[in-house]
């Protein structure tokens, strides 16, 4: 990844444990900057009594944001922001979970036999909203936390907390998948209400622009971003990518790279104007549909990427 021009990944810890602080420090001694997600519902932090929302569809079983022990993650996480410090790695950020507000990464939001993406018209009828509730309570204490030893640090003093990159989940797909989701815009909006731009610099954000409309999907979802909108902080985009399924070799990805430049120009204007920080592209490899290290070479989508 390094020498083909990677300068920054995005790395997860899910677990308060030795093997996410190793990949740390294999970052640190390849010169790797890292946008840091912070997993916040492992078995570590939750209550000893929780339970998990049953697999249901194509959906596994899943933590519940609402049943995190808040005294366990304070301590729990402590001591792996110490190790965290300790490993020398260069932090661009810390974005802490992911998707909160999609039933795929929080068990606080149902699955059935038909899903529905909420809106502000719509969210108080939401089965199980006081659990969710409860989760976005959750959610802010877990932040107060990492802001008090974010500045208390000095080590990482100034490294921006990014919010949970939130999902936008077509109706479509949640209908057929089951899985039930708020608008990021709603979902901000809670979280606002409850003091989040208090404690976060910036706020994460997933975009995966499909099909001929692809324009008028991000310019809606980047209407919440920006200091006088309702993220109230520029946005950073933590995912983002194109699809190509064509897995022949050579790789056969212009189309692809043509929409990727496209879009990139279309971030630009909002890194201009200061409405966007960051873009991270998922993803590297693993991911056969997205993926721009394709037939053991960089794809053309992956030099636009990463010039």
């Amino acid at each position: 990844m390094v020498s083909n021009g990677v300068r920054v990944a995005r790395l997860n810890i899910v677990r308060p444990t030795a093997d996410g602080i190793e990949t740390l420090r294999i970052a640190r001694e390849n010169g790797l900057g890292v946008m840091l997600n912070v997993g916040i519902l492992a078995p570590d932090y939750m209550r000893a009594e929780a339970t998990l929302r049953p697999a249901a569809r194509r959906f596994t079983a899943r933590p519940r944001l609402s049943e995190v022990d808040l005294a366990r993650f304070e301590e729990r996480f402590s001591w792996l922001w110490q190790e965290i410090e300790k490993t020398g790695v260069s932090l661009v950020a810390i974005e802490f979970s992911n998707e909160l507000n999609w039933a795929d990464f929080n068990g606080d939001l149902a699955v059935g036999e038909r899903g529905t993406v909420y809106d502000g018209g719509s969210i108080a009828r939401m089965p199980g909203l006081q659990g969710f509730e409860r989760g976005l309570d959750n959610y802010i204490a877990i932040l107060k936390v990492a802001r008090r030893l974010r500045d208390a640090s000095t080590v990482f003093r100034t490294v921006p907390i990014i919010s949970a990159g939130t999902a936008d989940i077509p109706a479509e797909w949640a209908g057929r998948s089951g899985g039930d989701a708020v608008e990021a815009s709603v979902f901000l909006a809670a979280l606002r209400r409850r003091g989040l731009f208090d404690l976060i610099d910036g706020v994460g954000l997933h975009l995966y622009p499909a099909g001929d409309r692809w324009q008028s999907q991000v310019r809606r979802q980047m209407e919440v971003c920006g200091d006088a909108r309702a993220a109230q902080a520029p946005c950073w985009i933590t995912e983002w990518g194109v699809p190509n399924t064509d897995a022949t070799c050579p790789s056969n990805d212009q189309a692809r790279a043509e929409r990727i430049r496209a879009i990139e120009a279309e971030f630009l204007a909002y890194s201009n104007s200061g409405r966007v920080k960051a873009l991270i592209y998922y993803d590297w490899d693993s991911d056969r549909r997205f993926s721009i290290w394709r037939c053991d070479q960089l794809t053309p989508s992956g030099k636009i990427v990463l010039d």
